[in-house]
């Protein structure tokens, strides 16, 4: 009889558990969806826009991902404040997606003075890059990484290409 009492016990704690959204992690179905979606969406587009040439034309590159990234970013707050509202870590996500695209502005100026120009990915209150967060913050790994182009803009370090 208590082995029974155990069981039927823990088979509420873990459909409890199992019904409720994790701490750190977005699991809401709908939302993961439109954010599968969307991130496709943006990460074909900025992988699509490789950076090259002068200063000015790696610039509007780099603002041209950006838009990518901020187009994502509105579709996916357009679900409306009540589902974002529900998981909670998507507000702080989609912010690290505004903060992503503030350092790449920053660094797409750096690039038009025509100074080196080094990409300062932001981090979180750790000191950890926010990337890291932002590709943490799924069960499966594959809902929305954080594209390597936007973080190394120029992956086999020649910026000089014509």
């Amino acid at each position: 009889m208590v082995g029974l009492i155990a069981g039927t016990t823990m088979l509420v704690v873990a459909i409890k558990v199992g019904s409720s959204s994790a701490p750190g992690l977005i699991d809401d179905p709908e939302l993961i969806s439109v954010i599968e979606r969307e991130c496709h969406q943006m990460t074909t587009s900025v992988e699509s826009l490789p950076i090259h040439g002068t200063p000015r034309r790696q610039a509007q590159t780099i603002a041209r991902q950006n838009v990518a990234i901020e187009d994502m970013v509105d579709d996916i707050r357009s679900v409306g404040q009540d589902t974002l509202a529900s998981d909670p870590p998507t507000d702080e996500w989609l912010a690290d997606w505004d903060r992503l695209v503030d350092a790449r502005e920053a660094y797409a100026e750096e690039v038009l003075d025509g100074a080196f120009a080094q990409l300062k990915v932001p981090t979180d209150d750790r000191g950890a890059d926010i990337d890291i967060r932002m590709d943490d913050v799924f069960l499966d790994s594959s809902t929305c990484m954080v594209p390597e182009v936007l973080l190394e803009p120029y992956p086999d370090d020649d910026a000089s290409d014509a």
